[in-house]
């Protein structure tokens, strides 16, 4: 179980590069499309799929932290975030 795990996005104009830190220690990065037509529940479904996937645990994930290009993404990105973890980035 990693000890302090940062989740980290950053959303561009035509991709999300999702990335888990554990301190320091880069543990995975991945992409998926950016979709101004997506909810943040279809987003959280996503960021999930993508955890499960690495093998992270999310009760394991103390914070998040988004960098965005795109503002019309944030407030579904959040959402996104909050409903999956629990806690706002």
């Amino acid at each position: 179980m990693c000890r302090k795990m940062i989740l980290a996005l950053s959303v561009e104009n035509t991709n999300l590069v999702m990335g888990c830190f554990d301190g320091e220690k880069l543990l995975f990065t991945s992409r998926i499309a950016a979709d101004r037509n997506k909810t943040g529940d279809e987003y959280a479904i996503s960021f999930k799929s993508i955890l499960d996937m690495h093998g992270i645990d999310r009760s394991g994930i103390t914070g998040s932290i988004v960098a965005s290009v795109v503002p019309a993404l944030i407030r579904e990105i959040v959402a996104a975030l909050r409903l999956m973890l629990g806690k706002e980035p």
